[in-house]
């Protein structure tokens, strides 16, 4: 009966304060601390008691338990081995029905290394150089139309000297220190290069863009089959970047890939990008939006960046060996 009263109060006194240009969260903040001076009923259990923070701010909650760090269960790892495992996991999908497979391991210096931006923007930048032309030119003096007599006197007119019309202070004049035509290409470390596609493998992976396939391979090139197939991977509408780890590609894959042209608009159809894993770039991995390996690639990537670390799986199997 007293909460029903109280709440009733509480009721009335919030649509008395919005009328009335008074905020009505403070008329309500003044009757909570007031009624929660109202502690006489108490329940046999104080621990299952739930208290009303808005009636009652005051009442403190029963305090938990404080578990001793002493007593927490700890891992047998004093040389940190587990930790530093070479390896990530990930699923692998049956290209044909979408089905997951089973686990894959793979290399934690290929797609589990930090985020790097710096690493990244050289390597784009290395990149946007190869196709940049360098083909603009400007004219010099020599190549500029135009007569070589002396314009104006030298002296007497109280001006600047003026001794051709192809001056660059004239319209029509040549470009001083203009562009010629040159190579505009920049080269970075083979090494840090390396790091790059592997920063971006890793970034693929970290931000569950990353979808590892059997086998990339179709046995039609009819449009509406891709189209459902890669409806069941949810893929339709997304940018794509395939990458397959065979010497000789699907020819039946590379066609049908062709018919997909990018359309403007959410949901809409996308282009599809495939290619061989050995020409990765950085590029197209950090243009689209899913990146799809099939085991192939994945075995060809970990081979061509993976560096030894031998020791590191040798004190892998003696920990589980051990343990």
């Amino acid at each position: 009966m007293l909460k029903a009263v109280y709440t009733k109060q509480l009721l009335n006194n919030f649509s008395t304060a919005k009328f009335c240009g008074v905020s009505p969260f403070h008329s309500l903040r003044k009757l909570a601390q007031k009624s929660s001076t109202i502690s006489s009923v108490k329940e046999a259990n104080p621990e299952t008691y739930i208290v009303n923070s808005l009636s009652n701010p005051t009442v403190p909650r029963p305090r938990r338990e404080l578990i001793d760090p002493l007593i927490l269960p700890r891992f047998a790892d004093p040389k940190n081995v587990w930790w530093k495992s070479p390896v990530v996991h990930a699923w692998i999908h049956n290209f044909e029905n979408a089905t997951a497979m089973g686990i894959i391991e793979l290399s934690k210096n290929v797609f589990g290394l930090p985020l790097r931006e710096d690493i990244l923007f050289r390597a784009l930048r290395y990149e946007e150089s190869w196709r940049a032309q360098g083909t603009e030119s400007t004219k010099s003096l020599g190549q500029v139309r135009g007569s070589t007599r002396k314009v104006f006197p030298q002296k007497g007119r109280g001006k600047a000297r003026v001794g051709t019309r192809r001056s660059p202070i004239f319209k029509g004049g040549y470009t001083v220190h203009g562009a010629k035509p040159h190579d505009k290409s920049i080269d970075i470390p083979q090494k840090l290069y390396n790091l790059s596609i592997k920063t971006a493998l890793s970034t693929k992976f970290a931000q569950d863009q990353l979808l590892i396939v059997d086998e990339l391979a179709v046995d039609t090139v009819e449009k509406l089959k891709m189209i459902n197939k890669l409806k069941k991977f949810d893929l339709f509408g997304r940018k794509v970047c395939m990458l397959y780890g065979n010497d000789e590609p699907n020819r039946l894959l590379v066609r049908v890939a062709d018919q997909f042209k990018t359309v403007s608009g959410k949901g809409k159809e996308k282009q599809l990008f495939v290619a061989n894993a050995r020409e990765i770039s950085v590029s197209p991995l950090l243009d689209t939006e899913i990146l799809v390996l099939d085991k192939a690639a994945v075995e060809i990537l970990e081979e061509m960046y993976t560096e030894d670390r031998s020791d590191d799986y040798d004190e892998l199997l003696e920990f589980k060996n051990n343990d």
